[in-house]
């Protein structure tokens, strides 16, 4: 994919070699709850950005 091409044309080659691109933990709610933290983040609670929700918590209840 994209990324892998860009590691391998910009990483030195024996790093990339050794460097496995694996999707992230938070799925498809990546872009939700990075938001959603950079709206908390704004409003002073840094919930999101200190860990305190595991990748399995529903992103809303």
């Amino acid at each position: 994919g994209p990324i892998r091409e860009s590691v391998g044309r910009y990483a030195i080659p024996s790093a990339a070699r050794q460097l496995s691109v694996l999707p992230g933990a938070l799925g498809g709610r990546a872009e939700v709850l990075g938001a959603l933290a950079l709206a908390l983040s704004e409003m002073g609670d840094s919930t999101l950005l200190d860990g305190s929700l595991s990748a399995n918590a529903p992103a809303f209840t």
